[in-house]
């Protein structure tokens, strides 16, 4: 069973992970046990590895790029509704103003 997946819900996703906090992925790098994993938030984290000598590296998301990403949804969102506001805009100074001639 597919679920659809809204617009809403993935810039909403995009921003959790660029203004995540790390806190539970530092638990992670500390934990004992699987009883000490539920319930973590690892959204932030992208990438987990262990080296041969079992060092455990992690690498978080690009916070940069979901910010210009979101930077930029912003941007088209302000431009698709700027549009519609100064179409509106001019149709209200024209109604406006051919209300004045007629009166």
């Amino acid at each position: 069973m597919s679920r659809k997946v809204r617009r809403a819900e993935v810039l909403e996703a995009l921003r959790d992970i660029a203004l995540g906090r790390p806190n539970d992925i530092v638990r992670l790098a500390f934990a004992d046990g699987e009883k000490e994993l539920g319930g973590l938030d690892l959204m932030l984290l992208s990438e987990v590895k262990r080296t041969a000598g079992g060092a455990v590296e992690f690498r978080l998301a690009d916070r940069a790029e979901l910010f210009k990403l979101l930077l930029e949804e912003l941007r088209l969102e302000e431009s698709r509704t700027g549009g519609a506001r100064s179409f509106f805009e001019a149709m209200d100074r024209a109604s406006a103003g051919g209300a004045e001639k007629n009166g």
